[in-house]
């Protein structure tokens, strides 16, 4: 077993994202359990033997099929580069650039307010990975685009300071510890483990805490690296207390922060024991109703109600049933029981899932079916749950339709002839300055039927009206969409400088859905004429947020001819600093960059040093308070520029 890996959970969120802030086993007895359908459509490599090639500079479209879809690309540079690497579209991407042998070497999440990730590295020489996933492990669609760009260095990257560790980080090398004892330990970096080794000589009653103000989690394991037992938060606190009777023999307790991206936090591990006059008791085995996977289903009617219930943590309840005819089907739950839903064909694929329906616990799903055989599983939707009865209803009554669109904008339903664009359904793109701005939104189309959905229009989706010049079909869907089939198209506003105002248009899809031949609805952005998104001068200055020790990147625009962007940040000691812009959608403005003092006298300036147009300071400057200036290298130059600064060690 490689003890080091961990896959650890994603920041706390609301309910609907269930593996976020699971525990490591819990996630993977999850993905187990719940992810053993059958293989999905996929775009790119899953591996890094099966990466997609791609070149620097280059702007490469995907799509998260599945849940748990990873994708991998791949490429070269000859010599030393700033290389950044991000997605624009809707879809919530983490991404990570990993070296020739897989070893990680940044990874970003959230950029800037938006859902899309950001990394830019100075590299050598050589073949790297980006990896692109869903922050969600649970989600399994959505669309977008990758970009590379690279810019000259004429210095390589320099050597990174060793980080200290205090503790091995895998079971090989654990610190040794004694029952009882209390051992100070930190985080030292982003996903830091540390491993602790401890032996006890007869049965005892062990518990593992810590303390302090570090978010800890913690693992109990045995000699042979199987976690017995794992914890979060205990008692209200951030620190993890586990409590186990153990047999003689070795373990090992395996601490780390709750965020993966946590890098920093001192604690105390403290280790007790009280001796145990019996080992502790074999369980009863526990009695469970319906089989927990499809092989062996309980085998149901429809229409038929079935009682169940959820008789231990993780239990699955699996139905089988058939239908011989295109049905519009129902399945739901009723009860007290909080319980969660998968539809799935016979080989195993969800076709649909629900949660909670009309504000009740219970779920409910309704679907048009072709004949042929199904599943239903039904879960607890907390896995931890040990128990709760339910009854399952299944319904179906005779379809008249075979195949029916429906298209979503933000999982919410646009009503066909919808002419009322809204931000609930990404109908409306919002406001954005015409001189290179410009907003994606990406829409699905969905089959509802139980036969093959035609999209039967050259392309497939079309926009007309009189601002349709303002917008573009990014990514059309494919021309078949299988029944119960999800297919995504992104359009992307990009207004021009004669578009002022309110700018609509309508999309149209042609299918061969019998009720619905052509599916219209208007969607709508509004360009910003005199749009400027930095001070002009130094009491109007952007201030930028603390940055210390790393590095801060932001986006901003030239908005106009002869704009200038000023900034204002504070140091609160001695650092070295690197400034200096990167192009931003293959657009490369020209521009020129001015460093003052807070008495407003000019420290330093550049022009071209970052290669490509873009300039590039770095200056050793006392604790202070320092204005940047960003211009074009002449008064006509427009576009949008990324700026970033770093301390350098």
């Amino acid at each position: 077993m490689d003890f080091n890996a961990v896959e650890k959970p994603a920041p706390r969120q609301g309910k609907r994202h269930w593996l976020k802030g699971r525990p490591p086993a819990l996630i993977a007895l999850g993905l187990l359990l719940f992810g053993t359908v059958a293989a999905s459509a996929n775009d790119h490599g899953n591996t890094l033997s099966t990466a997609t090639a791609v070149g620097v500079p280059s702007t490469t479209g995907g799509a998260i099929h599945f849940a748990g879809d990873l994708d991998y690309f791949r490429f070269t540079i000859t010599s030393f580069q700033n290389i950044t690497a991000s997605t624009t579209g809707t879809t919530d991407t983490f991404g990570d650039l990993m070296d020739a042998g897989g070893t990680v070497l940044a990874s970003n999440d959230d950029a800037n307010g938006s859902t899309n990730f950001y990394i830019a590295r100075q590299l050598s020489a050589g073949t790297y990975y980006v990896r692109v996933r869903h922050y969600s492990g649970a989600a399994s669609s959505g669309g977008y685009q990758l970009m590379l760009s690279g810019s000259g260095s004429s210095t390589p990257a320099p050597t990174p300071t060793p980080v200290a560790d205090d503790h091995g980080n895998s079971a090989s090398n654990a610190t040794l510890v004694s029952v009882p004892s209390t051992t100070g330990g930190a985080i030292h970096f982003a996903g830091d483990l540390d491993y602790f080794r401890f032996a006890v000589t007869s049965t005892q009653n062990i518990t593992a805490s810590t303390t302090g103000t570090t978010d800890t989690f913690g693992d109990l394991m045995d000699a042979g690296g199987t976690v017995l037992a794992s914890n979060d938060d205990a008692n209200g606190s951030t620190n993890f207390y586990i409590a186990r009777q153990l047999s003689a023999g070795t373990y090992y307790v395996r601490v780390r922060h709750y965020s993966g991206a946590a890098s920093s936090g001192g604690y105390q591990l403290m280790l007790s024991g009280s001796g145990s006059s019996t080992p502790a008791p074999t369980p009863t085995p526990v009695a469970d109703d319906h089989g927990n996977s499809a092989s062996n289903a309980t085998l149901v009617s429809v229409p038929s109600t079935t009682g169940g219930a959820i008789h231990f943590a993780g239990d699955l309840d699996y139905f089988r049933f058939a239908v011989t005819s295109a049905q519009n089907f129902t399945a739901s739950t009723t009860g007290s029981t909080d319980t969660f839903g998968d539809l799935m064909d016979a080989g195993g694929t969800v076709l649909a899932s629900n949660d909670d329906a009309n504000g009740s616990r219970n779920f409910y799903i309704a679907r048009q079916l072709s004949a042929g055989t199904y599943y239903v599983r039904v879960r607890h939707y907390n896995l931890t749950a040990i128990s709760g009865a339910y009854q399952l209803v299944l319904s179906g009554s005779a379809s008249a339709n075979p195949q029916a669109i429906r298209v979503f904008g933000n999982n919410v339903e646009i009503a066909n002839g919808d002419a009322s664009p809204s931000f609930t359904d990404f109908t409306d793109f919002g406001q954005v300055p015409f001189l290179g701005g410009y907003m994606d939104r990406t829409f699905q189309i969905r089959n509802t039927g139980g036969a093959a959905l035609s999209l039967t229009g050259s392309p497939a989706v079309t926009i007309t009206g009189s601002f349709a010049s303002e917008f573009r079909i990014i990514s059309q869907p494919p021309a078949t969409i299988a029944p119960g089939g999800i297919a995504s198209f992104m359009v992307r506003y990009l207004p021009s400088a004669t578009g002022g105002g309110v700018n609509p248009a309508t999309i149209s899809i042609a299918s061969n859905d019998p009720s619905r031949s052509l599916s219209t609805y208007v969607i709508q952005g509004r360009s910003a004429a005199n749009y400027d998104d930095a001070g002009n001068t130094f009491d109007s200055a952007n201030v930028l947020s603390p940055f210390e020790p790393s590095s801060i990147t932001i986006w901003r625009g030239l908005n106009y001819g002869g704009d200038m962007d000023y900034f204002r940040f504070t140091l609160n000691a001695p650092r070295k600093l690197r400034i200096r812009t990167f192009g931003y959608n293959g657009s490369y403005p020209d521009t020129y960059g001015l460093l003052f003092n807070q008495a407003y006298g000019v420290l330093a300036g550049d022009n071209d040093s970052g290669g490509g147009g873009q300039f590039l300071i770095e200056r050793s400057l006392p604790a202070g308070t320092y204005y940047l200036r960003v211009s074009g290298a002449t008064g006509s130059v427009t576009g949008n520029y990324r700026l970033f600064m770093e301390v350098v060690p």
